[in-house]
């Protein structure tokens, strides 16, 4: 069985290729981009401070950035909604697995 993740493109990267999963960081959301302390709305809830900006340096580096939460589908839209709001860069969102990759944060 081939380990893949489809981007929000479309894009399928292929995670049993060790060189795609050298270049995938997967990134938590709940208190690592989002400033979520137990808060049930997203809507009054912001990014940590250099959130962005980090995930945009990591982006210019070449990086195909996953961002994970335990959270379930239920949330996917309020999440996808909250990281547009606010242009948070990424090229996967997954709400149920922790995706194979070289870092995690």
């Amino acid at each position: 069985m081939k380990l893949v993740s489809k981007s929000k493109n479309g894009v399928v990267v292929n995670l049993d290729d060790p060189e795609n999963i050298r270049n995938t960081i997967c990134i938590d959301f709940d208190e690592t981009i989002c400033s979520n302390t137990g808060h049930p709305d997203y809507n009054i809830l912001e990014p940590k401070k250099g959130a962005r900006e980090a995930l945009e340096a990591m982006r210019l580096m070449g990086k195909f950035i996953i961002i994970y939460t335990s959270r379930g589908r239920k949330h996917f839209w309020e999440v996808m909604n909250w990281l547009d709001k606010y242009q948070i860069p990424f090229d996967c969102l997954d709400m149920q697995n922790k995706p194979l990759a070289n870092t995690y944060i």
